[in-house]
């Protein structure tokens, strides 16, 4: 059963959280994703906005000149995998592509029911501005690369944070449809 809130405590009150629903695939593995808070689903929102604005100009990424390419479509499935990782590194306070439960990127994306191919996923830590995750990918070429990879047509993000409130964890799942 999905809560219609997400209660913070800590001393001396505590805090609800807003939430909003979000289409998030059909599967089963997915429903934990569906209602999210406002300011997570906030900060996914302004970071699809930004990636779009990079894939629309363009950018140098390490040597490499990136012409722009078309923005990418958000998918549910993908949107879904993006933020139960991002919920798993935030509770474990870490980053990267394993999951505490043992599941990968491709693991994820076929639990979410995601019929296309996932090519990317990145995650990075202790980000609240989406503008500040973007910069660290934009810093590490293969990263930046892989946000401006014009085979790519599907995109998911996630946004999450510890029940501590002092850890944060950003993730965006990147695919291509299957031809």
């Amino acid at each position: 059963m999905l809560a219609a809130a997400i209660v913070l405590c800590s001393a001396p009150a505590c805090v609800i959280d807003e939430l909003t629903e979000t289409e998030v695939g059909d599967e089963r593995y997915c429903e934990g994703a569906a209602r999210w808070p406002n300011d997570y689903a906030a900060l996914e929102d302004d970071l699809v906005e930004e990636i779009d604005a990079l894939r629309r100009t363009g950018a140098t990424c390490g040597e490499d000149r990136y012409n722009p390419v078309t923005p990418l479509e958000i998918v549910p499935e993908l949107h879904c995998a993006s933020r139960l990782h991002a919920t798993d590194l935030a509770k474990a306070k870490s980053v990267g592509p394993a999951g505490t439960d043992g599941s990968t990127p491709l693991s994820r994306a076929n639990l979410s029911g995601y019929d296309g191919i996932p090519r990317y996923e990145m995650s990075a830590a202790n980000f609240t501005r989406a503008d500040e995750a973007l910069a660290a990918w934009l810093a590490e070429p293969v990263h930046c690369a892989a946000l401006l990879d014009r085979k790519l047509r599907h995109l998911g993000v996630g946004h999450s944070r510890n029940a501590d409130g002092d850890a944060t964890a950003t993730v965006v799942s990147l695919g291509e449809p299957r031809d």
